[in-house]
Order: C-alpha cells, then structure tokens, then sequence
C-alpha cells in the first residue's frame, strides 16, 4: 500500500488508512491490537510478575473493558510500571529510554490523541530512522504507523505509559 501525503492535514487520513489495513476480513478495526493484546498477555501469563490468580482477574476486567491488560495490571497495583518495563526489557532486549529524553520533538507530528491511543512517540530522528518510545513492544502497529508517517526504518525503546 502506498499513500502519499501532501501536507501534514494529511495524517489523520494516513492513520485511518493504516487502521483500516490492519483490520481483519469483519472490519474490526481492534482486530489486529487484540493480536498484539494476546501477546501482552502471553508475556504477562508467563512471566512470574503475576500470580494465577490475578492474572485471571486481570484478562476478566479486560474481557469486560477491552483496556490493555497491562494498563488493567497496573491500574490494579498487581504490578508497578517500573517492574514491568523491567521485565519487558529483559524479555525483549529492548533499551529503557530515561523519562527526560522522552520529549523530543520530531516532525512530522502525529496527533496527540493518537499517540495516547498507541502509547508511543518518536523520541530521535535521523536520516537513517526514526526512534520511538513504546509502552508496549508487542504491538506491530507502532511501527507500522512510525515507519508509514516518516517513510523510514523505526527503532523502538521501551518507556511507561505514563511518561
């Protein structure tokens, strides 16, 4: 797929393009972060951050809410964010991105609904790629949406949510 942007007013189109590709055959445009979503949760079921017991209250709440079941675990004090960007960070190799290096602008920007929707902003940006902060390294359509709005190769970090 190839869209090519005029100007930036052309972003919200590009997302909802993007959105609209990565959506299954019933047109559920969640489909595909629900994906993403099981792999979370795959990565929270395994590792030893949660008990049974409360990991099952944990998928219970998001079955109900269809929040992030990170977002649910930590909303929930079951686990700390720093644990858990601890964990994701040995599990996936990814490097911590320290909470004052998070704010550097990068253009094009994105809006900032979507940001808070995907948890993800560029931090650094080059000729060679473009390096975003990631709450949550499992979703592939962060990348996806960084490496379509910046037409480059993404190099992701880990971050908070709340940072």
């Amino acid at each position: 797929m190839r869209i090519r942007l005029r100007y930036l007013g052309d972003i919200p189109l590009l997302f909802q393009t993007l959105k609209q590709a990565n959506a299954q055959p019933d047109g559920h445009p969640e489909s595909r972060r629900d994906s993403a979503r099981r792999s979370m949760s795959g990565f929270l079921a395994d590792s030893a951050l949660l008990s049974e017991d409360g990991f099952a209250r944990i998928e219970a709440v998001h079955r109900s809410s269809g929040e992030p079941i990170e977002v649910i675990a930590t909303r929930l004090g079951m686990v700390s964010e720093q644990a858990l960007q601890d964990a994701l960070a040995r599990a996936t190799g990814l490097a911590i991105v320290p909470a004052p290096e998070r704010a550097l602008p990068c253009e094009p920007p994105m809006p900032i609904a979507f940001l808070r929707d995907i948890r993800a902003v560029a931090v650094a940006c080059s000729d060679e790629a473009v390096t975003v902060a990631v709450a949550d390294p499992f979703d592939p359509f962060v990348a996806s949406a960084f490496a379509s709005a910046w037409r480059r190769p993404v190099v992701s970090v880990l971050a908070r949510a709340t940072d």
